[in-house]
């Protein structure tokens, strides 16, 4: 709600008032004037004298508020008609046949007490119309500067108004009204340091007015909502960087409400400034559950597994397969042996330079082993134990495509030939997070990725499509989920072409088929959305065209920490 004193009109109506203050000062002393120059005589000096204060107050029952009973309800006949013809000489301002006409009145009924106050009104203001310069020499101090600063506000010409307010001001420094209106006249010429000084001095002379703190109050709310756009402002024209300065200002300055926290967060994050980005988020969950930031239970998950994802520097995964390569997300590990294998590798990463946006470097290093081969074609245990060091980037927020290229090498005494090894993985998903708004949902993942190996001069390429509907066992844990789903698979391999071209193998296979998989989320906290996982995934494929490795069963076990 707007106050009185904010809109320009009241402003005008309370300077008015203060200006009518000298005419209503002076009245009782031009009174007594009339009454000791023997102007005035009998009756009227009476009024003049007594009545016309009066009128001032009981007065406005029969002048102001006649509307409210025309005529004293005694008066009939001929004197009513004449009393009517007195009242309307008065509103035209015919003080003298007002007066004349009061006293007809009076001739034939002297106790109307009405026609007397009207009397004593009629000769006060026709003293006022005929001694002009009387009255103005009995203004008070500041009333001529506020006068005409009132008159310069109302043309628009707020420049001259703050002249002549703040001359009112020092002539009058006690005046509030003089004072609101050099505030608004300042406020109208966008002012606001000048206004805001003005208010402080106010408030330190005359003490803490009901305006004067109401004006103090709006302005601080109006300052601090024109600061919060400024960051915002900076998003739309694209500067990510300098809204994010502008927001940590502003925390700094006057600590950001919660529901621009949030917008803070996401900008921190997008401009890889994790550390701002987590501090945002966790007062985001402190707000939710102090009751200041609506937010569903899904909003806050995602809340706070935005927390889990730019905090994270560093990881784990353990990967044990049964036929197929691991088509997780994120680059997976080139199969070491062609045919059907049990493989185990587990792998160690660090992202030195933090989430960035999800535009990531991670350093790794690894361990490979073929736990098992049919036949016993091709080396397992010690014989094929392998490691690996290298870097990867994921250059893009949107995009989930990771480049990496890492130094294979023999562990031991193992059969295993040092190489370079260039990938490059490219992964898209929708729904493998856990959700708690929904039972169940639909997802979808795809997994690409090829490689080079220099020194073999062998490539491959792998990739897996899943398809299905996720569903959340509420019954044994709200973190545990099952997901049934379709599956297509795709892997090329030279080295298979080169060791099985005896038998006429094809370098490359594929199949079509279904499976399920059960997944455990784990490691949570009040921050935190589950950082951790195990999965386990089984499935059954027909070949659609290649040999037989592109059917059959195909088992994997994935811990992810």
């Amino acid at each position: 709600m707007k106050h009185w004193f904010m809109e320009p009109a009241a402003v005008a109506l309370a300077v008015t008032a203060a200006l009518a203050v000298a005419p209503a000062q002076a009245s009782a002393a031009g009174a007594q004037t009339v009454a000791s120059n023997g102007t005035a005589s009998g009756p009227v000096s009476g009024a003049a004298n007594g009545d016309a204060t009066r009128m001032d107050n009981g007065g406005a029952n029969g002048v102001a508020k006649r509307g409210e009973h025309l005529l004293p309800l005694e008066l009939s006949g001929p004197p009513l008609r004449i009393a009517a013809e007195a009242y309307r000489a008065y509103d035209s301002k015919n003080y003298d046949l007002a007066i004349a006409r009061a006293r007809e009145v009076l001739r034939q009924r002297p106790d109307s007490q009405d026609m007397r106050k009207l009397i004593g009104l009629a000769q006060r203001d026709r003293y006022r119309r005929d001694h002009p310069l009387e009255f103005i020499a009995r203004k008070p101090p500041g009333f001529q500067a506020a006068e005409r600063a009132l008159a310069a506000y109302n043309d628009g010409d707020y420049e001259l108004a703050v002249t002549e307010s703040r001359l009112a001001v020092r002539q009058a420094p006690r005046n509030l009204d003089y004072r609101l209106m050099l505030i608004e006249s300042l406020q109208r010429l966008n002012a606001r340091d000048l206004a805001q000084t003005e208010i402080d001095a106010a408030i330190r002379d005359l003490g803490q007015a009901p305006q004067l703190l109401t004006l103090r109050d709006r302005m601080r709310e109006q300052r601090e909502n024109e600061a919060l756009q400024v960051p915002y402002a900076l998003m739309q024209a694209g500067d990510r960087r300098g809204a994010d300065a502008a927001f940590a200002d502003l925390d700094r300055k006057q600590g950001l409400p919660p529901n621009i926290v949030q917008d803070a967060a996401y900008n921190a994050m997008q401009v890889g400034n994790d550390r701002d980005a987590v501090k945002y988020f966790k007062r985001s969950v402190d707000a939710n559950e102090a009751g200041n930031l609506p937010m569903s239970e899904q909003d806050k998950f995602q809340t706070r597994r935005a927390v889990a994802d730019v905090e994270r520097r560093f990881g784990l995964t353990n990967t044990t397969t049964y036929r197929g390569a691991n088509a997780s997300s994120g680059i997976s590990g080139a199969p070491s042996t062609p045919n059907d294998s049990v493989q185990n590798s587990t792998e160690v990463y660090w992202r030195p330079l933090g989430y960035q946006d999800a535009r990531y470097l991670e350093l790794f290093a690894g361990v490979t082993d073929t736990l098992w081969s049919r036949g016993g074609v091709y080396d397992t245990g010690a014989d094929a134990l392998q490691g690996d060091v290298g870097a990867r980037v994921k250059p893009f927020t949107q995009v989930n495509l990771v480049a990496a290229l890492e130094r294979v090498f023999p562990l031991g005494g193992a059969n295993v030939q040092a190489d370079w090894l260039a990938r490059l993985g490219y992964g898209s998903s929708i729904g493998t997070d856990l959700r708690v708004d929904v039972p169940s949902w639909w997802t979808s993942q795809l997994y690409a990725e090829a490689g080079h190996y220099f020194r073999q001069s062998r490539t491959y390429v792998n990739s897996e499509w899943q398809l299905g509907r996720s569903y959340r066992l509420d019954g044994v844990s709200p973190k545990l989920v099952v997901f049934p789903h379709a599956v297509a698979a795709y892997d090329y391999d030279t080295q298979m072409n080169f060791e099985s071209s005896n038998r006429g193998s094809p370098d490359s296979a594929a199949g079509l088929g279904a499976g399920v998989s059960l997944r455990y989320w784990f490691r949570e906290d009040r921050y935190h959305a589950p950082q951790s996982y195990w999965d386990l995934s089984l499935q059954y494929r027909a070949r659609v065209f290649g040999d037989d490795r592109a059917r059959g069963v195909f088992a994997r076990f994935t811990y992810s920490y």
